[in-house]
């Protein structure tokens, strides 16, 4: 009793009998796979038949070439053109400030592009409006698992002369979903909390052969990742999957309160996928046998009709409970898997509050999402400071009639 009486003063959290308490996010792997992984790392296997490093792409002539990550694509991307210095590429406003970091290390200058809240995208027309003589390229991120066709904007920057790239690090929807078809290139994550996670890793189509054979030939250079470092990962994440259970979450949620004051950024650093280090050296790395087995799994692992469908069961039952699904970002997206449950709160403290009491660890705190033009007016900077996230998983959907939004 003495315990739930701190945890509510300190969070205003009332807890369901027994503790009940479902974690703000589900990591889709299972222990078994874990387990797998940390018993491979450790088999000192000879002659083994090794990984592909590309994934064939059925009804197109291009590959999904298996990388470290998106950053290291991105920067791969960025070595692979050999701008002149101070050529300036274009950024959607909320994006992971290691995408703004790599364009700095190579001397080039990002520019920020405001998105809108309907489509977590820089409209057209915002974009075209940054463009200079010494624009060269695009990065457009498709966030909290929202995904919209670039087609128009594709063909607009190749009428430019410049590249595309979309950033769908948050929006696989399994082997059959390739992104944008005119874009230079599109890419995929693999990382922790992502969907169908393989602890990292990530895939990139590049459309552009002459790149692609360039970036593949920097890669070689690189070292292969480390085979303890991933079994690490591995155990970390088998113990974090246990401490998310419903039964014990509570629990583990109150003990980070009385031990550190919050929880949020424990386990926000918990599936953090990389350390602290210098941008870009730190993502040079190739993916090792291992990694690249468990992402070509993950590729495998569904279809984009899974996400279609999950996206109108999510839609429904908040229709069911009276909740518009105006209240949930990029609801004009063409299609939005619900990776994540972003919604837009004038009050983020007490929604957080009202669904804790509710049992659901509603947070602001599960990824690296910032508003990366640092303008306090933008619209990137006013829906970060105002928003949610619900818990959501791939086998549970909120109750809504137990969740005032707004």
């Amino acid at each position: 009793m003495r315990l739930l009486s701190r945890l509510r003063l300190r969070n205003s959290l009332t807890l369901k009998p027994r503790f009940s308490l479902k974690a703000p996010l589900i990591i889709d792997i299972s222990a078994s796979k874990l387990i797998r992984i940390i018993a491979t790392s450790y088999a000192q296997k000879k002659n083994s038949e090794p990984t592909p490093h590309s994934i064939e792409l059925e009804g197109t002539e291009h590959v999904a070439d298996i990388l470290h990550s998106v950053r290291a694509a991105w920067d791969l991307i960025l070595q692979g053109h050999n701008f002149p210095k101070k050529s300036e590429i274009i950024l959607s406003g909320i994006n992971i400030t290691h995408m703004k970091e790599i364009v700095e290390a190579h001397g080039f200058v990002p520019v920020f592009a405001d998105v809108e809240p309907e489509t977590l995208l820089p409209s057209f027309q915002e974009i075209a409006s940054k463009k200079t003589e010494r624009t060269v390229g695009v990065l457009c991120a498709h966030l909290f698992g929202t995904w919209s066709p670039l087609d128009d904007l594709g063909n607009w920057c190749q009428n430019e002369s410049i590249f595309l790239v979309e950033d769908c690090a948050q929006a696989f929807m399994g082997r059959d979903f390739f992104g944008t078809s005119n874009a230079t290139a599109s890419l995929f994550s693999f990382g922790t909390i992502k969907r169908a996670t393989a602890l990292g890793g990530a895939t990139a189509i590049i459309r552009n052969k002459q790149l692609r054979n360039r970036i593949l030939e920097i890669q070689k250079t690189y070292p292969e990742q480390n085979k303890k470092k991933l079994r690490e990962k591995a155990q970390k994440i088998l113990t974090l999957k246990a401490a998310c259970q419903k039964n014990a979450y509570a629990a583990v949620v109150g003990a980070l309160q009385m031990r550190f004051g919050t929880h949020e950024e424990v386990l926000r650093s918990a599936v953090r996928g990389f350390p602290c280090g210098t941008v870009p050296n730190m993502f040079r790395i190739r993916p090792n046998n291992t990694q690249r087995q468990l992402v070509l799994d993950s590729w495998k692992s569904s279809t984009k009709d899974v996400w279609y469908k999950r996206s109108k069961q999510m839609l429904e039952a908040a229709q069911k409970s009276g909740i518009s699904h105006t209240v949930f970002l990029g609801h004009n997206a063409h299609v939005h898997t619900f990776w994540l449950l972003p919604v837009i709160s004038s009050n983020p403290e007490a929604l957080m509050r009202n669904a804790r009491r509710k049992g659901w660890d509603a947070t602001r705190g599960v990824t690296s999402m910032a508003a990366i033009g640092n303008d306090p007016n933008s619209m990137a900077a006013k829906i970060l400071k105002k928003i949610v996230y619900l818990p959501v998983s791939q086998h549970e959907i909120p109750n809504f009639k137990n969740i005032k939004i707004q």
